[in-house]
């Protein structure tokens, strides 16, 4: 069997918590699951032992991190006629009852996504490539074709994340953001409005791949700002500090993963149920405590262990803070755009570096 089209469905999943133990998941995200494991698909071969639905099933073990709302799991497809599983990203909603007021939320984002997804003009290689999905007997899930290898929330703390790693996964990012404000030209652009670094993944050549839509407005959706149920204001720490949704919501919650992967920091739960500051309020402490002994132009908030990483350039440093800096201003009309976020990025020295070594290796390789 070759590659399932969009419309495929993986019925009654028979998935639920207790199919899988603490040591399975990789990853949460905010309304659900995403399941490592395999699936078995109708033809493909025998279901999985977990259930006589269509299932799936998770390894051994795998990197994991407690999250606010679900877990993301990796796994393979059996594909008929072929010895080489298919690699997929499996991801599941549940209902919890602190982030669900009404019964038909979770349906209601899943067929969003499915929708958006599917979309010829959204068509961008920071968006998942839409698999299967299942939205049926309250099993909601859809399947991506793609072969993550972690997401940044798991990477952020680890020293093997290099800077201009990092600095890749922003810039591409911050692309994608951009053409999804601007690509609706004489429409309201399309907003995420819950921006996490647990909502993005990477693969082995660290391009970031958005996989949550939780909260997505404008495009063809209607203004879901507006809907007195919509009472989510997107990820913990990440949140717009008015408490509103403004056109530059997307670009405070940039600012947040910005700081995050520059400052080696994540928000977690235990962190806020014990009421510590978030990303924005520790780099406020420490602007408060450093600002007037450097000076505001050469101001860092770079986590001092780059400086032994070979791709750091410490004149990025400055640049990049006060990037981060006017994302999470309070006031939405002192934020850069999208389009000013990617051109200051761009500028960067490791940017530049990285790219004339990518135009020499090209201009080397065979025709």
């Amino acid at each position: 069997m070759g590659e399932c089209p969009i419309e495929l469905r993986f019925e009654n999943f028979g998935v639920s918590t207790d199919n899988f133990c603490d040591q399975d998941y990789i990853d949460e995200f905010q309304f659900g699951k995403v399941y490592h494991g395999k699936v078995s698909l109708h033809g493909s071969g025998p279901p999985s032992s977990l259930s006589p639905y269509r299932s799936v099933s998770p390894p051994a073990a795998s990197t994991q991190r407690k999250f606010q709302f679900g877990k993301v799991y990796h796994g393979k497809v059996p594909l008929q006629g072929s010895e080489q599983p298919k690699p997929v990203t499996v991801k599941i909603w549940e209902n919890l009852p602190e982030h669900s007021l009404y019964p038909y939320e979770n349906p209601s984002r899943l067929m969003d996504e499915v929708i958006f997804l599917q979309q010829q003009e959204v068509l961008h290689p920071g968006l998942m490539k839409l698999y299967g999905y299942c939205c049926e007997a309250e099993q909601w899930g859809v399947v991506y074709d793609f072969k993550s290898f972690n997401t940044v929330a798991n990477l952020v703390l680890r020293d093997d994340f290099l800077w201009w790693q990092r600095i890749k996964v922003a810039l591409r990012f911050a692309q994608l953001l951009r053409f999804l404000h601007v690509q609706n030209r004489g429409e309201r652009p399309f907003l995420i409005r819950n921006i996490s670094a647990d909502h993005i993944m990477v693969d082995e050549d660290w391009n970031p791949k958005l996989y949550d839509f939780g909260l997505i407005t404008g495009g063809i959706f209607p203004d879901k700002t507006k809907y007195s149920f919509q009472c989510l204001n997107g990820c913990w720490g990440a949140r717009e500090p008015r408490g509103d949704w403004s056109h530059r919501t997307d670009e405070f919650a940039f600012g947040v993963f910005l700081l995050g992967l520059i400052t080696k920091e994540v928000y977690t739960d235990e962190d806020r149920l014990n009421l510590e500051p978030c990303i924005v309020g520790r780099a406020y402490e420490k602007y408060c405590c450093d600002q007037e002994r450097v000076g505001g132009e050469n101001f860092r908030l770079v986590h001092k262990s780059f400086e032994a990483d070979p791709s750091f350039c410490a004149s990025d440093a400055p640049s990049i803070t006060r990037l981060a800096w006017y994302c999470v201003n309070y006031f939405p009309c002192d934020r850069p755009d999208l389009n000013g976020i990617v051109n200051w990025l761009q500028r960067l020295k490791v940017v530049r570096r990285h790219l004339r070594i990518y135009r020499e290796v090209k201009r080397k390789l065979p025709v």
